[in-house]
């Protein structure tokens, strides 16, 4: 009994400290009428130490993956169609799927970021007539914990539980 608790102390110890002064990006806004996803970056700083950044934009995300070298996004698109059927979806949205997922990824190793709430709904959709659940699957199995429609604290939740288990984790809106 003792040595189960023990454990499950320690994990929570190293899961507190491994998120304390972790960056976290809000890439976009988050979506109208979601108020139950409202953060506070202040409150969240002071209670967590976790630093929340609003810098960048869904567009800015869509811009700079335009820019990724095209054998980076062959690269990575080849292990995404090595490893799935693509099916019900074109290859050109697959293919912009993971030049976001670049992008992000060349934000979050720029400035340290250990976890993105990325904004995929409602802006992607209009923009790219695409969602970006691809792109943050690939993030999350990088280590990059990456959230949905810019919810900080679903984010912050998947970057203990992974800080947690060691492994990748999703929490989608459903």
């Amino acid at each position: 009994f003792f040595k189960n608790r023990f454990d499950i102390t320690i994990k929570a110890l190293i899961a507190a400290k491994a998120i304390k002064n972790a960056k976290v990006a809000q890439i976009g806004k988050l979506a109208d009428g979601h108020i139950n996803h409202m953060a506070n970056p202040r409150a969240i700083y002071q209670y967590l130490g976790v630093d929340v950044t609003r810098d960048y934009e869904v567009e800015d995300i869509i811009a700079l993956g335009d820019k990724m070298p095209a054998k980076e996004v062959d690269r990575v698109f080849g292990a995404v169609t090595s490893s799935a059927k693509i099916s019900r979806v074109s290859v050109e949205k697959v293919r912009d799927s993971v030049k976001m997922y670049l992008a992000i990824k060349k934000i979050c190793d720029e400035n340290n970021y250990s976890a993105v709430a990325f904004s995929c709904w409602p802006k992607l959709m209009p923009l790219k007539e695409m969602l970006g659940c691809l792109t943050n699957s690939l993030l999350n199995s990088d280590g990059i914990a990456a959230g949905c429609e810019a919810d900080i604290m679903g984010t912050i939740s998947m970057l203990i539980l992974q800080k947690l288990t060691g492994v990748p984790v999703a929490l989608m809106d459903l």
